[in-house]
């Protein structure tokens, strides 16, 4: 179905006349189906894309996933709502089956044939679900719409949730340690999951200048009531190799954290060229070079405890600062973090930053 708000001054249904300056926002309703049957990283990054981490390991670097095999329909009404911001409201229902990959599958191989042995990939909780999902935000293309971006200004939001309608998820057995906590280990596990992320941009010093010093800022949170599947566990995302884009713990290498449970806070500032002009540096001034500042924390954390695997968490908050020379010869930017709660060092580029 489609409406629209007139604003061209038109006599409306009612018979009331719109005002000439209004601004028009559709309504439209958009109705998805998908069928799934492939191999799924077991954990959600909000940051790098499968052909990113495919390309890392390809290489020869250490793999950033784990997987599992999944099977899934899935069918989603969404609705773009008629009032400023395009804001997209989507609800849906999944129907999946989720199988651990046997370790017989799972090969040793890049391009070169110089790599470490791959790490084991566990298993996850075996089963079926049946979930409801709910989501609110300003990106058509959803969580992969909101992931930052690095080079450019961002005003995006997205809040999501899902609930377990039907699980046959069950986690596999497991001897505690001698002298653990005791524990009543859920025969199958149901859970409700809400996350949401911002991300924003504002300008702040000389903005006057066609490109101003500017803020960024990004955020992101995630609870679970119940017990979430290890398959459904959320990722805090630090550097990839070298790469170290922005929002994402720097000083954080290889593997990401994860938990049922998480926050993030990044931000930088980023102030142009200023520096370097007040120094008399022209070449670097010519190029565009300027400099960043940021700072990121995050802390992930796992209530469970009745598996062979456990997770990797934060153990407490992750605290860093530092700052980047941006826009080095005009293609790429090299970051310098400090980690600020226990020592901790960081050198490496990402993309960089115009705006």
């Amino acid at each position: 179905s489609d409406g629209t708000r007139r604003s061209d001054g038109t006599r409306r249904s009612d018979g009331t006349r719109s005002g000439d300056g209004e601004r028009e926002y559709p309504f439209h309703l958009y109705l998805y189906a998908d069928y799934t049957n492939d191999s799924e990283n077991r954990w959600e990054t909000a940051t790098y894309p499968n052909l990113i981490t495919s390309a890392v390991t390809a290489a020869g670097g250490q793999d950033y996933g784990d997987y599992y095999q999944k099977e899934a329909w899935a069918a989603e009404l969404e609705a773009l709502l008629p009032i400023p911001g395009r804001i997209r409201l989507a609800s849906g229902i999944q129907w999946e089956k989720h199988t651990s990959f046997d370790s017989e599958l799972l090969q040793d191989w890049s391009l070169f044939g110089s790599h470490d042995p791959r790490r084991p990939n566990p298993r996850i909780d075996d089963g079926r679900l049946t979930s409801l999902t709910l989501r609110l935000g300003n990106t058509p293309e959803g969580r992969a719409g909101a992931r930052p971006s690095g080079f450019g200004s961002q005003r995006a939001f997205e809040v999501r949730l899902e609930h377990s309608l039907s699980s046959t998820l069950a986690p596999e057995p497991h001897q505690p340690e001698p002298f653990s906590p005791p524990f009543q280990r859920p025969e199958t596990l149901t859970f409700t999951k809400l996350d949401g992320e911002i991300r924003w941009s504002m300008p702040t010093f000389y903005q006057r200048r066609f490109f101003p010093n500017a803020l960024h800022l990004t955020a992101r949170a995630g609870i679970t009531f119940g017990d979430l599947p290890l398959q459904r566990f959320d990722a805090i995302d630090g550097s990839l190799f070298q790469y170290s884009p922005f929002g994402v713990l720097k000083t954080r290498r290889h593997l990401p954290y994860e938990g049922d449970r998480y926050w993030l806070i990044a931000a930088e500032h980023d102030l142009q060229s200023i520096l370097f002009e007040r120094l008399k540096i022209r070449p670097l001034v010519d190029q565009g070079t300027g400099i960043i500042l940021f700072a990121t924390a995050g802390q992930s954390i796992s209530k469970r405890r009745f598996l062979d695997y456990q997770p990797i968490t934060s153990d407490g908050v992750h605290l860093e600062a530092g700052f980047s020379i941006n826009r080095i010869a005009g293609i790429f930017r090299a970051d310098v973090a400090f980690r600020m709660d226990q020592p901790g060092f960081f050198i490496g580029v990402s993309v960089p930053r115009y705006f």
